[in-house]
């Protein structure tokens, strides 16, 4: 999930790393886990300026 969250550099939340997990890696979570493991390693979405 790191590796992913690096790649994209922090842009997507939680929602559209769930979707990378599964289109790149095969991994399938749900989203809820998806946001409890970001939260324990302390990632977060960088907030965009519209």
């Amino acid at each position: 999930m790191l590796q992913i969250y690096q790649r994209y550099e922090g842009k997507y939340g939680y929602g559209q790393l769930q979707l990378f997990l599964w289109q790149d890696q095969g991994i399938w979570m749900n989203h809820k886990k998806v946001l409890r493991l970001m939260q324990v390693l302390g990632i977060q979405a960088r907030i965009r300026r519209k």
